[in-house]
């Protein structure tokens, strides 16, 4: 905690009442009260560059769709520490009964298709499979290397649509309050949005009724059923491929 608040040492910024409420490989996560405002401190630790973020481009893109999208307000950032601090969101994940609930489906699709509608003419040209082959060149296996191409070949072509995606869309990175935010937004990038709605359909794991329900709200003109049901073996392997890497640099 002491060398958090030492990076703050030479600002006249004033930070008090801080308590980690998230530590992982990755980075450690803190509440804290900001120049008098509720606030969320994300601070990396070095396996975050390692793994291929990149804090500089995640603070552009937010900074980009904060008022097209419900997603973080950033209110400080010091890039070369690998500090992020952005406006507490009040609310929490999705309690089963209202995953059940015909209306917060609908809702959750329209805001799953806000990230897909956003202009992507002046963000970063960083797409998933960017990610896909710095994970690969971690692990440096040959047999998951096959498999994750084999799949990625079936999914993706010179004619696949891609958008802006999330995607890193489970439970804890979407908060319900008096409305749907999105948060943890750092493996964000160009994609398929058949992977965003792959990744709610497991995470959620909803039946044929509240996908439609999902689908209602998300207008599902071009939504292929079973490209979503191809692309959610992508997720699960996606996930594996991670944990691998994350592994292996740790």
């Amino acid at each position: 905690m002491k060398a958090l608040l030492d990076k703050f040492s030479d600002t006249q910024n004033h930070i008090e009442d801080i308590t980690l409420i998230k530590s992982d490989q990755i980075s450690n996560v803190y509440f804290c009260v900001f120049n008098g405002i509720k606030a969320v401190i994300k601070e990396d630790k070095p396996y975050a560059k390692k793994i291929g973020l990149n804090r500089k481009r995640e603070a552009s893109l937010l900074n980009a769709i904060s008022h097209s999208c419900s997603c973080l307000n950033i209110i400080f950032n010091d890039l070369s520490a690998g500090i992020i601090i952005w406006e507490y969101i009040e609310g929490g994940e999705a309690e089963s009964k209202l995953i059940l609930n015909k209306d917060f489906l609908i809702k959750l699709g329209r805001k799953v298709k806000n990230i897909h509608t956003t202009d992507t003419k002046t963000l970063s040209s960083y797409s998933f499979l960017d990610s896909i082959e710095h994970y690969k060149d971690i692990i440096k296996d040959n047999k998951s290397a096959v498999d994750i191409n084999n799949l990625i070949s079936k999914l993706y072509n010179s004619d696949t649509r891609l958008t802006l995606c999330h995607n890193d869309l489970t439970k804890p990175n979407i908060l319900v309050g008096d409305t749907i935010s999105f948060i943890d937004w750092e493996y964000a990038s160009l994609n398929d949005p058949h992977y965003d709605i792959a990744t709610v359909f497991q995470a959620y794991n909803l039946n044929a009724n509240q996908r439609d329900a999902f689908l209602i709200g998300y207008n599902s003109v071009n939504v292929d059923l079973a490209r979503v049901n191809e692309f959610i073996a992508l997720t699960k392997f996606t996930e594996r491929l991670w944990d691998r890497a994350i592994n292996t640099l740790t």
